[in-house]
């Protein structure tokens, strides 16, 4: 496999990853109670016969107490950690290739402490100012993996220009 055919790999696998991540957070957090989903119902929980709707697939073996989209939002966080250190080693840049596993580290990191309704330096947050952190800490994660990113040199074909997707 060319180093440019796994940087592309990377760079998808991360892109992915990091959207799951973040719907399955957002899906996950008792914020979504305010828009009408509870936390049961998010879960799919099979402990409440009106929420048998759900598939028995996404419910199979599941231990009483067990939040599934915690644990998807854990596992898509760490394909995206994965993804950005193969992307980082891949662009053979160290300051960049740094920040190319830094930013998604940080952007989850406020993510989850803010919509956990704990902070660095309040308890808790109204809605607007959740949903702008939220946002902001998105856009920067995003602002980084599309315009500040690295990318690679086709040496393959001679071209000159770096890989952005």
């Amino acid at each position: 496999m060319t180093r440019l055919r796994l940087y592309k790999i990377a760079r998808i696998t991360g892109h992915v990853s990091w959207w799951a991540f973040v719907v399955a957070v957002l899906l996950g957090t008792t914020t979504t109670a305010s828009i009408g989903w509870s936390r049961e119902r998010v879960q799919c929980s099979t402990g409440n016969p009106t929420l048998q709707v759900c598939s028995s697939l996404a419910t199979r073996d599941v231990p009483p107490g067990v939040d599934i989209l915690a644990t998807y939002a854990t596992v898509a966080l760490g394909f995206a950690v994965v993804a950005a250190i193969t992307e980082a080693i891949t662009v053979s840049q160290r300051i960049p290739g740094v920040f190319t596993i830094a930013v998604p580290i940080a952007a989850a990191t406020v993510t989850i402490k803010v919509l956990n309704g704990t902070s660095w330096w309040e308890n808790s947050f109204d809605s607007a100012r959740t949903v702008t952190l939220v946002a902001a800490a998105i856009a920067v994660r995003e602002a980084w993996a599309y315009k500040f990113a690295p990318g690679i040199t086709d040496l393959s074909s001679g071209a000159a220009s770096t890989s952005k997707d």
